[in-house]
């Protein structure tokens, strides 16, 4: 199915941007989808907002897959009330943590919250398999934790490399980068596990 744009610009005006959702509303009403699924903030909002307008039943599960925090806080206070509406379905995020960040919203939009962790892509499943297969067997002297995410608060890091301290024979790989990452590597040298504990920066997911 060849992809269709509601628009073929990013709009730079209120007129552009009612254009766009007056276009939405009108694939909704020609297309009569039963399921819409969005995963950015303003496309959170647009759909909820034109799945009402044109009339449809359509379920709409908008998606949320970084914290709130981050996201305009224009469009954080819409995306409150536009997640409210009959239309919205479900409050998908991707991890608890993104989840709590909604604690604030309308009690009728937290009731629709759901969390569906992220899943790995089947070249990726298989890779882990294979690994497992060549290291059944073997007989190891020390152990290795490996990380990956977004060198964030919400990813609780600092429980980690305090945890290294108490396990001596344990070294960990850190996969990512993040607004965390000098404080990291700061609670790391301060602790003394510096040799143990390894930031090993962004990395495409097949080479993670």
């Amino acid at each position: 199915m060849p992809w269709r744009y509601v628009i073929d610009r990013r709009p730079s005006n209120p007129i552009a941007m009612a254009r766009m959702l007056w276009n939405l509303v009108d694939i909704i009403r020609r297309e009569k989808p039963d399921l819409i699924v969005t995963a950015m903030p303003a496309a959170n909002i647009l759909a909820a907002i034109a799945a009402r307008i044109a009339g449809r039943k359509s379920c709409v599960v908008i998606s949320h897959h970084s914290p709130t925090e981050t996201h305009n806080p224009l469009l954080n206070r819409i995306d409150g009330l536009a997640g409210s509406l009959d239309s919205v379905k479900a409050v998908v995020s991707v991890s608890d943590s993104v989840s709590s960040t909604l604690a604030n919203k309308s009690a009728r939009y937290r009731a629709k919250r759901i969390t569906i962790h992220n899943a790995l892509p089947p070249e990726i499943e298989q890779l882990l398999e294979n690994l497992a297969a060549e290291r059944a067997g073997r007989i190891g002297t020390g152990r290795k934790v490996v990380a990956t995410g977004r060198l964030a608060y919400q990813k609780n890091y600092p429980l980690l490399i305090r945890a290294a301290v108490h396990m001596p024979d344990v070294d960990i790989d850190i996969v990512g980068n993040g607004p965390d990452e000098d404080a990291l590597k700061t609670l790391t040298a301060a602790l003394g596990v510096t040799e143990r504990v390894h930031f090993l920066g962004h990395r495409p997911r097949a080479e993670a």
